[in-house]
């Protein structure tokens, strides 16, 4: 068994900091093969032209080898391993915007069942909000999804356009984050395993004061989803979920949100990620907090970034 195998603390994971990827990258880092492509443009070539909408497409229609066998490896060092995954040299085949979306489809499809919340493919851009997905400046490290009711295992993001400069993506390991705090500052690790009412802001959801006070649950918990430890984080949403609620947070809870985003900030803990045109990457929600850096925009629509996400329920 290899040391990094040997940081695996949890049942759904290895452990990591930034230095241990860069020893391993081959875990992470998986260029697609042409022959995959190949064989994806020759069964679909079809497809796409006799359907005008990605929404008809579901699992089944279309049977792949070298694309099934990859999501298999993906989602395996999803679930067991790093916990994120870097698909890359997608955009170096020429493949068009609704090839690559189908693509991604497709393969976030062969590992489980994709999410209509916002729909199985949601653009992401600057929308001019100030939540994580819709803005140019800088966000916090978060997790997908504040909702009790909607919690998806794996979250995906596709480049169709990148920025003109900066929006790197930043990754932290929860589960090294976990350990670490538990090291240093058990005192605090503890008031995050307790129950916080968080915000919402999905289209169309109850704002209803009696939907607020369900939408409630731990930062940190083990056994609760999944057979190992799952972190749900979003501080802006647990603070204005307080503030809704009428409940506030404590001085110890502060102080342990405090220790909690210190820590994911140091430099040994992040590891940062950019993606080109057809980069694809996949993250266990469970145990990977993400986050990214600010970004400067190109003025013309047509060449503005543009990534695609998607949310999957495994299995």
């Amino acid at each position: 068994m290899s040391s990094f195998e040997k940081k695996t603390l949890f049942p759904n994971g290895i452990a990591w900091k930034s230095a241990d990827l860069k020893e391993n990258e081959s875990r992470w880092s998986i260029p697609v093969k042409k022959k995959i492509i190949t064989e994806f443009k020759t069964k679909t070539a079809r497809y796409i032209l006799e359907n005008e909408s990605l929404n008809a497409y579901k699992k089944g229609d279309l049977f792949f080898n070298g694309l099934t066998s990859l999501a298999a490896q993906v989602k395996w060092e999803l679930i067991r391993g790093v916990g994120f995954v870097y698909l890359s040299g997608l955009g170096k085949f020429g493949l068009t915007e609704e090839e690559l979306r189908l693509f991604y489809l497709v393969f976030g499809l062969e590992m489980g069942k994709l999410s209509t919340r916002y729909g199985r493919l949601y653009d992401v851009y600057d929308r001019g909000f100030k939540q994580a997905i819709s803005t140019k400046t800088e966000t916090n490290f978060h997790t997908a999804s504040t909702s009790v009711d909607s919690f998806p295992d794996l979250v995906g993001l596709l480049c169709i356009r990148p920025a003109q400069k900066g929006g790197e993506n930043i990754l932290v390991s929860a589960l090294a984050v976990h350990e670490k705090m538990r090291e240093e500052r058990p005192d605090l690790l503890v008031a995050l395993y307790q129950y916080f009412v968080r915000d919402v802001n999905t289209p169309d959801d109850d704002k209803s004061l009696e939907k607020l006070m369900r939408n409630r649950f731990p930062v940190f918990s083990q056994g609760k989803y999944i057979e190992g430890l799952t972190f749900r984080y979003m501080r802006y949403r647990i603070e204005t979920g307080a503030v809704k609620s009428r409940q506030p947070l404590t001085k110890t809870v502060v102080a342990a949100l405090d220790y909690l985003d210190k820590t994911m900030n140091e430099n040994e803990m992040m590891f940062n990620l950019l993606l080109d045109k057809g980069d694809v990457m996949y993250l266990n929600n469970h145990t990977i907090a993400h986050n990214r850096k600010s970004y400067k925009d190109f003025k013309k629509r047509r060449k503005k970034r543009l990534h695609v996400r998607s949310w999957i329920h495994v299995d």
